[in-house]
């Protein structure tokens, strides 16, 4: 097979080329990858990692020359046929890449090559209308003003107020189900004890020990004599309306206290579904998923209230990875929920499911341009280099989120094989953040550089203060790429922990 053949990605379904190691869309390694040579070469500082066809002479992202090179083909398409992850604009078939020891010669790249590269990324950023909104309100309004908007921008995830109700009787498994959904943990402020509080007549809040803007509210079962339906429309009807979704708690059969709550939420136009527990108690008592998922279905069928909810089988036993309808359940929430907070969850969800590692992944990469545009944006106007603290702390605290959302801080990753990011504490952030940059200005000088006024665009102009554009501009390029990079490697280790454990089962 030809190496620059275009596949489609086992994972993702998009097209990568068959000589690509990873996958452009999900970041996933090409199992079926052309075998070849792995490029030595480096991209200011990083590894190359293409796969290079015997018959190609240089790799195609780096120009380095392929030591394993086979002449006998003068095939221009040969010439082309590696692919890099983090190359971000392909070679122009016009430019052909010269054969060279010296591919980042620090002398040649000094000057108005570099100048006119920095302005082409930010011609880039200009593409992106919420950058260019950021453009405007840096010159209308001035740099503080600024800062704090983006500041905002990137706390929007920890400022969403998120608020689930879930209804039961006691017993079926409530607790544990908002212990794990909430990632509490014994000793935490509102961990959830089996059976600790009375819920058959009060509601009990439990929030989020990373986020208290998220909470889940243990709700008592009703349509009993201690806890008729008017008791429970007068203590806590009025806040029926204020939930963004219901977890509804069932045992055998369906209710016509169900068909009543469910009645009233769909009044309200709240998304919500039915939930069945201790699956795995089930299963050890000999009783099967299917056994158990056709009664209950046969029993929300029979009412035209109730008949088309979604009804979910699950098991709260194993941590992070869980068992029976989790998958389901999780894309049934965030498919409900409004987007900026079904990607707030995501953010918060102690979940390793490849649809939630997805959505997590997806959520992050839209925080990017905010994170690398501030860090340009303090470069541009205060010291104008890569490797100082304002970007240092910037991109490190970005990356130290990537390592909690993706669940690679938890003592379960420790025991896993190749996973890259292990161990990751935040001292290891920094240096990691500080050698990134170090290696880059090392061979490109930001504070060097200037860009003549007359290639200047105003936004350009705008975002550094009159000054040192081009400082800017590189910050905002090397920032936008460590990032990238990054995430897409936890989140390959994010699926590398899940499909170890799953393996597991």
């Amino acid at each position: 097979m030809n190496s620059s053949e275009v596949i489609r990605c086992q994972y993702c379904n998009s097209n990568i080329y068959q000589c690509q190691r990873y996958c452009d869309k999900c970041g996933r390694e090409n199992k079926s990858i052309d075998k070849g040579t792995l490029c030595t070469g480096t991209i200011n500082g990083i590894h190359c990692s293409n796969v290079i066809n015997p018959r190609v002479k240089f790799c195609s992202g780096c120009g380095t020359e392929n030591s394993a090179y086979v002449s006998g083909s003068n095939s221009e398409d040969d010439l082309t046929s590696s692919t890099s992850l983090y190359r971000e604009e392909k070679v122009n078939q016009e430019e052909k890449w010269e054969p060279t020891n010296k591919a980042y010669d620090s002398d040649t790249r000094v000057g108005e090559d570099t100048a006119h590269e920095n302005i082409s990324d930010l011609q880039d950023m200009e593409n992106d209308a919420e950058l260019n909104d950021i453009y405007a309100k840096l010159k209308k309004e001035g740099k503080m003003e600024t800062s704090t908007y983006i500041g905002k921008k990137l706390a929007e995830a920890k400022t969403m107020n998120l608020k689930f109700a879930v209804i039961g009787r006691s017993a079926v498994g409530k607790s544990s189900f908002i212990n794990m959904m909430l990632d509490l943990q014994p000793g935490n402020t509102y961990y959830g004890e089996t059976g600790a509080r009375d819920t058959t007549k009060n509601a009990y809040a439990y929030k989020h020990p990373q986020n208290e803007n998220i909470t889940f509210f243990d709700m008592p079962g009703f349509g009993t004599m201690e806890m008729t339906i008017e008791k429970f429309l007068s203590m806590f009807g009025s806040d029926l309306n204020t939930f963004d979704y219901f977890f509804i708690f069932i045992d055998t059969v369906i209710m016509e206290r169900d068909v009543w709550l469910v009645e009233k939420i769909k009044g309200y136009g709240t998304p919500y579904c039915f939930v069945r527990s201790k699956l795995d108690e089930d299963i050890k008592k000999g009783r099967t998923k299917e056994e158990i998922r056709q009664k209950l279905e046969r029993s929300i069928q029979a009412n035209s209230t109730v008949n088309g909810s979604a009804l979910f089988l699950i098991s709260n036993e194993k941590s992070y990875l869980h068992t029976g309808d989790f998958r389901e359940l999780f894309l049934h929430i965030t498919k409900h929920l409004p987007l900026v907070k079904a990607e707030s969850l995501s953010f918060f969800l102690p979940i390793l499911t490849p649809e939630m590692i997805e959505q997590k992944f997806q959520a992050l990469a839209k925080r990017i341009k905010y994170v690398a545009f501030n860090a340009s944006f303090m470069s541009g106007i205060l010291i104008h280099s890569l490797d100082n603290s304002f970007n240092i702390r910037i991109c490190g605290k970005e990356i130290e989120e990537y390592y909690r959302v993706f669940l690679l801080d938890k003592d379960m990753v420790l025991h896993v094989q190749g996973v890259k990011h292990k161990k990751f504490s935040k001292n290891d952030i920094k240096q990691y953040v500080t050698t990134f940059f170090t290696n880059i200005t090392n061979v490109e000088p930001v504070a060097t550089v200037h860009v003549p006024t007359n290639i200047m665009t105003q936004s350009a102009f705008t975002l550094t203060g009159y000054k040192a554009i081009s400082a800017g501009a590189t910050v905002y390029k090397y920032a936008r790429q460590l990032l990238i990079k990054t995430l897409m490697e936890m989140k390959e280790d994010a699926h590398t922990v899940y499909d170890h454990y799953t393996k597991l089962k």
